[in-house]
């Protein structure tokens, strides 16, 4: 005799931090090209990982561990290619040049890239001073897939209504 068990097993709830990997993950689809984004961030984990997300996403990434040599590659002055990015990603705490120190040149030199200070710290006052600086929008470490989403559509709104 056999016998059949229809009790349902419970599903497993997924662990916070694992990335949903869906069939679609791109921003938007009316998005005619790709969006050309640069992080910034002395850890190499922290912009391994950010790369990952974003390219999944559909964007076309390059990376620098500092701020000094993030200035170079957005002015031209570095190897790789000195395209305009449409949004940079800039940890604040980093050798060489901070976030704070890297966007307030940019902003001095009339730069208009959409910049995302990424930070471990969550305190409010902390953050007021990196927005002073020049920043559009602040997130905190650890960053999700969907964080990064809310920025590019940012981008995306941006590029639909120029200034």
């Amino acid at each position: 005799m056999t016998h059949v068990v229809n009790d349902p097993v419970p599903l497993q709830k997924r662990p916070e931090g694992l990335i949903n990997v869906s069939k679609d993950t791109r921003v938007d689809d009316d998005s005619p090209l790709p969006i050309h984004a640069l992080v910034v961030d002395d850890d190499q984990l922290t912009r391994r990982l950010m790369v990952r997300m974003l390219q999944r996403i559909g964007c076309n990434v390059e990376t620098a561990e500092n701020g000094q040599r993030a200035l170079e590659i957005i002015l031209g002055g570095g190897s790789g290619p000195s395209d305009n990015f449409e949004i940079v990603f800039l940890d604040n705490q980093m050798p060489v040049l901070s976030g704070v120190q890297m966007v307030k040149r940019l902003r001095e030199l009339g730069r208009t890239e959409f910049i995302v200070g990424i930070t471990g710290n969550a305190l409010k006052e902390d953050q007021a001073e990196y927005m002073e600086a020049g920043l559009d929008k602040v997130l905190t470490k650890p960053v999700l897939e969907r964080s990064l989403k809310e920025m590019l559509k940012l981008v995306l709104d941006r590029r639909r209504t120029p200034e």
